[in-house]
């Protein structure tokens, strides 16, 4: 399972470079994953291996994207759509079409959201929209009585703005602990995904999903060592 945030044309990040994958390098690496043995699938598909409903037949990948960047509309969507390729996109419910000011260091792309507009669009077009929280805080550091503001409150709002349900959830930051985990289960999202690094059919549950991070430094064998070697050893 594959985390992206930014895909966009920008100079090479001075710092937090896992938030950034260059247009050109994500056309590269969109075609590696055309012609390789890997299929992709939807999360909803691989949610359904992973708890043991229906194993999948051949090796997969699954793409998300976090936070719901504007400027994947413009570079994502479309090599996306050429190659037939499902993905997942998660939003902050209370930051749409604003921007992420959640940032701690100057972007190097444009760190506007897409507005409900947008991603209603999206989503009537095939995108799978899960839930980012609504603010993007870190969920395990905040009280008990704010977590479910972030996490059931933000399901709720997606859903009026788009129309239509939202199933899935993933942490920002990765940062969760049990309770937090726990309110997202009881919140009726079908999952959660981390930023553990590891396989996905290696999770202890269904909300604490492994993926692995794309970053602006992967050239084409860091990518194929990601998604297709780094995570095989057996435990």
């Amino acid at each position: 399972m594959l985390l992206y945030h930014h895909v966009g044309r920008f100079a090479r990040p001075a710092r937090q470079l896992g938030l950034y994958c260059h247009a050109d390098a994500f056309a590269r690496q969109m075609a590696y994953l055309a012609r390789s043995p890997l299929t992709v699938v939807s999360l909803d598909r691989a949610l359904a291996a992973i708890t043991g409903q229906a194993p999948l037949g051949a090796p997969s990948v699954v793409l998300t994207f976090d936070d719901g960047f504007e400027d994947f509309r413009e570079y994502a969507w479309p090599v996306l759509r050429a190659h037939g390729f499902p993905a997942t996109m998660f939003a902050v419910a209370d930051r749409l079409g604003a921007r992420a000011d959640w940032l701690t260091s100057p972007s190097a792309g444009d760190d506007r959201l897409m507005d409900a507009a947008t991603l209603r669009a999206l989503a009537d077009d095939g995108l799978d929209i899960g839930a980012h929280s609504a603010t993007h805080p870190r969920l395990s550091r905040l009280p008990p009585a704010k977590r479910d503001a972030e996490i059931a409150d933000a399901r709720n709002r997606l859903q009026d703005a788009l129309g239509r349900p939202v199933k899935h959830f993933a942490y920002p930051y990765g940062d969760y602990d049990a309770d937090v985990r726990d309110r997202v289960a009881a919140a009726g999202f079908a999952s959660a995904l981390t930023c553990i690094r590891d396989r996905a059919e290696r999770a202890a549950n269904a909300y604490e999903i492994p993926r692995e991070g794309i970053s602006y430094k992967d050239g084409r064998l860091r990518y194929a060592y990601k998604t297709r070697w780094r995570h095989n050893r057996r435990r």
